[in-house]
């Protein structure tokens, strides 16, 4: 039985600084507006497709009459279904990813406009679809060289510790591999080159969930996670996003401001013209 799941058609949609606590799917049915996904912006059209991870900081800002579908997933159904992943983030699909997904959407949106529902066939879709993401999350992984499965067991263990200063000796004993082999691992079959590049990147993907999320002072944040040198940690911080951790929260505390009520729009007639225009599109 699938928890925690939802469809829901949204119009003229503003939706400010939400934290994610499960899986979204932003699929854009009409018009067109952005995504701000941490500090990343996405200009959405007809058809686009975002992925929102757990804990990804979002707001969604649509035009006047624009429609969109947000379809939510429990985290658990999705591990439990995908069974593998390697975004740490949200991100926007490319157009051939895009149309791996869209006849699952729209074959669920389908669904949730008829009536009855059937719990077994809803359970049977959303099964497929997080299958689907999986795969699409698998081809990222094969792409990026994670296709060691040590890989998975080296990155829970720096999650675990990354606060404390990770010894290299001490994390390759904990995993029964020497020196050269956790080495090789990292250079190997991840984006990384070595062990701090990849420490330092989660300790930076978790002070930035921070700054954005919290009035903590940055400085204690920084502490928080490890860097117990902070003009380094701003150093690092302003490489990797492009600005200091102070633009990157006064960014994404810039006002939005409501020119439109956001608006559910029921399942119902004008929502089937919407669902089956894009399976009209997505045929073509």
């Amino acid at each position: 039985m699938i928890d925690n799941f939802s469809v829901k058609l949204l119009k003229n949609t503003r939706i400010i600084k939400q934290k994610e606590s499960n899986i979204k799917l932003i699929y854009w049915l009409k018009g067109s507006g952005k995504i701000n996904l941490d500090l990343d912006t996405y200009n959405m059209k007809k058809r686009d497709l975002v992925f929102i991870m757990l804990n990804d900081l979002y707001s969604i800002e649509g035009e006047t009459n624009s429609v969109i579908a947000i379809i939510e997933i429990s985290f658990t159904d999705y591990l439990r279904f995908a069974d593998d992943y390697i975004r740490q983030k949200g991100y926007k699909f490319s157009s051939i990813e895009r149309k791996q997904l869209e006849s699952f959407i729209i074959n669920l949106l389908e669904f949730e406009s008829r009536k009855p529902r059937l719990p077994h066939i809803r359970d049977k879709l959303v099964k497929h679809l997080c299958v689907e993401l999986g795969y699409i999350q698998r081809k990222h992984r094969q792409n990026y060289k994670l296709d060691n499965p040590l890989v998975d067991e080296v990155h829970e263990y720096i999650i675990e510790h990354h606060h404390e200063k990770i010894n290299k000796q001490a994390l390759a004993n904990s995993l029964d591999m020497s020196n050269k082999e956790l080495s090789q691992v990292i250079k190997f079959h991840t984006p990384y080159h070595n062990i701090a590049q990849y420490i330092n990147d989660i300790r930076l993907k978790l002070c930035l969930l921070d700054i954005l999320d919290s009035s903590e002072f940055i400085q204690d944040i920084a502490y928080k996670h490890g860097f117990n040198h902070f003009p380094r940690f701003i150093a690092l911080f302003s490489k990797k996003y492009g600005m200091t951790p102070g633009q990157a929260r006064k960014k994404q505390f810039a006002p939005i401001y409501k020119t439109t009520e956001t608006v559910e729009i029921s399942l119902d007639y004008e929502a089937q013209l919407l669902i089956a225009e894009a399976k009209s599109n997505y045929h073509t």
